[in-house]
């Protein structure tokens, strides 16, 4: 190696490419080639030796030279599809230069349902994947999935900055965060303080979601649902006035009920039956004002009796 990088640097680049042809020295023959910009050699040394591309493809890995690795044409389509069968975060690049967008959608897809990293390169991902499945001749691709996430990140990067900060979550940095982990942070007094309607509606917005997706099962859906309306009625100081069932529609609970019928969601769905959720409570006046704002509920046709 010594001897030829002595040819190497006196700039004596044909004794530098005999010597390392003659010794099978393929990494300082693609260095070589990359050097004097000769394309064609790396081609013909492809052609030669069978073994020559996984070579240059490695090296083109190791030095950060991936938009070479596409675009060189060391070796026919075909053996660098195989190679970067092996690296998906490049292989969606090559399957979008071939016009291949439907297999490009697929990749793009599972490397953003399998991005825990950073949300911002999960929404990159899942968006691309998207548009490939939109460009592919597909007439009718399945866009559920990748517009369930991606409606989980919107609700994630619309978390009030005082909730992401109490998480610990960085602007720049957030890492993706699952339905159940994102409806914590938004109704947890730990994480939000301030309990709201419109925190509520987004929590229950979450639970929409996670109604949908095939990782949250029925039972951890019921779980999050109690979760949500334990911390409704825990987070509302009207309960401590001592009041009557007469002024239920000042708590939160009920003006919460509420917007959420009047945004569109399916009260049934969302909240718990009254007999589960009084079985989270230990208070007879609870008890008995939220049986009584069922009893209203049901009068006003937002559930069944």
């Amino acid at each position: 190696d010594a001897l030829i990088q002595q040819f190497v640097d006196l700039k004596l680049h044909n004794i530098a490419f005999a010597l390392a042809e003659q010794f099978r020295h393929f990494s300082l023959l693609v260095s070589l080639c990359e050097e004097t910009k000769d394309t064609a050699r790396l081609r013909e040394l492809s052609t030669a030796y069978p073994e020559f591309a996984e070579v240059a493809y490695n090296w083109y890995l190791a030095h950060g030279k991936e938009s070479r690795l596409l675009t060189a044409g060391v070796a026919p389509t075909e053996r660098l599809s195989q190679f970067l069968s092996a690296q998906p975060n490049l292989k969606w690049i090559h399957q979008l230069g071939n016009k291949d967008y439907s297999t490009a959608a697929q990749t793009l897809a599972r490397l953003g349902t399998q991005e825990k990293a950073l949300l911002s390169r999960k929404k990159t991902l899942l968006s691309l994947s998207k548009l490939s499945a939109l460009a592919s001749d597909d007439p009718s691709p399945n866009l559920a999935p990748i517009d369930l996430q991606l409606e989980v990140i919107t609700h994630q990067e619309r978390l009030k900055p005082e909730i992401a900060e109490n998480a610990g979550l960085s602007e720049t940095a957030m890492p993706p965060l699952s339905c159940p982990d994102l409806i914590r942070l938004c109704v947890l007094p730990e994480c939000n303080p301030s309990l709201e309607e419109l925190d509520i509606k987004k929590a229950l917005d979450l639970l929409t979601c996670a109604a949908r997706d095939g990782d949250v099962s029925d039972s951890q859906f019921e779980r999050l649902r109690l979760t949500i309306w334990r911390a409704v009625i825990e987070g509302d100081s009207w309960w401590e006035k001592s009041a009557g069932p007469e002024t239920i529609d000042e708590t939160l609970f009920y003006r919460a009920v509420i917007l959420a019928y009047n945004s569109g969601l399916v009260i049934s769905h969302i909240l718990p039956g009254v007999d589960e959720l009084i079985g989270e409570l230990d208070d007879k006046q609870k008890e008995f004002v939220l049986r009584s704002g069922y009893e209203q509920m049901a009068q006003m046709g937002l559930i069944t009796a």
